[in-house]
């Protein structure tokens, strides 16, 4: 049987191509812009489609912010797939501190530092945000991790009476220093400090809770 050679006819793009455009382009336009100063026009015309076209993958401005929000939080899950193997027995130190860098690098980048400033800004105007937000990054990678100092406490390998503080004091340690040396945000940790922070974050974690 015979085969055509001739290349596939290029067609529309996907419908998904479309809305990961339109959130893209959203992304940009609302930190650029603000919520109050964002219109869909604006929008429309960053991601290259039609104004019908984001209304008919958003019903209207709220819920494409919402969509956006939904789309940082998730970006800053990433992390979590690690954690299980990143706690290693072996090397508690160095693999916390890896992981540091890592929630670091995600949670403090310029990006989603501005997006959550923005929300911040919605809070009063779209309560849902608090809820979504809060069950954010924090929230799934300190569950992930309680299950695993939980786990290396029964193994006898540290001692953690109190896996919920001693997670909320760990990321206490992250965020309060990546905050105060990036202004909430507003510039980016180098590699050098994100290490160092990160660093300084293990030491003190692992001293706190070794047998």
């Amino acid at each position: 049987m015979a085969t055509s050679t001739e290349p596939a006819r290029r067609g529309r793009p996907p419908s998904s191509q479309k809305r990961a455009a339109i959130l893209e382009a959203a992304t940009s336009v609302f930190l650029d812009n603000g919520y109050d100063r964002t219109n869909l026009d604006d929008v429309a015309a960053v991601a290259g489609v039609s104004k019908q076209t984001v209304y008919r993958h958003f019903t209207d401005k709220k819920s494409l912010f919402m969509a956006v929000v939904e789309a940082a939080r998730e970006q800053q899950l990433r992390p979590a797939d690690a954690v299980a193997t990143v706690l290693d027995p072996d090397d508690l130190l160095g693999s916390l501190t890896r992981f540091g860098e890592r929630m670091l690098t995600v949670v403090l980048s310029k990006r989603v530092a501005a997006l959550r400033r923005v929300m911040i800004g919605e809070l009063s105007r779209i309560p849902e945000l608090r809820e979504m937000w809060a069950a954010g990054a924090p929230t799934a990678i300190a569950t992930v991790l309680i299950t695993e100092l939980v786990a290396l406490t029964e193994r006898g390998v540290l001692d953690v009476p109190d896996p919920v503080a001693a997670v909320e004091n760990y990321f206490g340690l992250l965020s309060f220093r990546g905050m105060n040396n990036t202004a909430y945000g507003v510039t980016e940790l180098s590699a050098k400090d994100r290490k160092r922070i990160a660093e300084s974050a293990a030491d003190l974690f692992v001293r706190a809770y070794s047998r």
